[in-house]
């Protein structure tokens, strides 16, 4: 199950950032994993609460998933279909030559976080 030590790689990264930052609690997380990742997401958020309820800067922090659909746009005409994958041919020219649009990234994109009252 890769997407524990993924967890554990964003995990990290957000305590950097809290201590960057002087925050004692962390309360969103947002991420986006691209289409083409090979993240499955229901394993990385299990894998993030796990692992955020064992940390009191974590504890009750919420995730939030970007997950962008699977885009295949033709190489003739640049029609752009959603799915799981393309079309015999393209409805707009007849042609056949799609390309898979999108990333594998797997990018953390904001914490929300809380300092201590009285810090600014």
């Amino acid at each position: 199950m890769h997407e524990f030590y993924l967890a554990q790689g964003l995990m990290g990264q957000v305590r950097e950032l809290a201590a960057l930052h002087g925050a004692v609690r962390v309360t969103r997380v947002r991420v986006r994993i691209g289409p083409w990742a090979g993240v499955v997401p229901d394993s990385f958020r299990f894998g993030f609460e796990a692992l955020a309820s064992a940390e009191p800067l974590t504890q009750g922090a919420e995730l939030e998933l970007e997950l962008p659909p699977r885009c295949w746009r033709c190489g003739n005409c640049g029609f752009l279909i959603e799915g799981q994958g393309p079309p015999g041919t393209c409805p707009g020219c007849d042609g056949g030559a799609f390309h898979p649009l999108g990333g594998i990234e797997l990018t953390l994109m904001q914490v929300e976080m809380e300092q201590e009252e009285g810090d600014v």
